[in-house]
């Protein structure tokens, strides 16, 4: 995933899959996730807090082909399931 700063156009990384679709950013601009549609299930949670930038899987348990990804003002995550036509709700950084 590539975080790109919006005043200086510095491009960071952080190692996630290689097949997302969707993708929210949390306000602070050091977190953000992106869902894994092509992996079967899951989404990715990208940290940019501290080097190095790290992305972790998380889901699964039913969350399949991830398309969209939006965040609430509680910080939680709002997940679509695209192949079971569902929508999930995760915790700020956590399934």
């Amino acid at each position: 995933m590539l975080r790109v700063h919006i005043d200086t156009g510095v491009v960071e990384t952080a190692p996630c899959g290689t097949e997302q679709y969707g993708v929210v950013a949390h306000p602070s601009g050091q977190f953000a996730w992106v869902g894994g549609y092509g992996e079967s299930n899951g989404y990715w949670f990208a940290d940019f807090s501290e080097k190095p930038y790290k992305c972790t899987k998380l889901g699964g348990n039913g969350i399949a082909q991830v398309t969209a990804v939006t965040l609430d003002y509680d910080d939680n995550v709002w997940l679509s399931g695209y192949s079971n036509s569902t929508i999930f709700k995760a915790h700020f950084g956590r399934a």
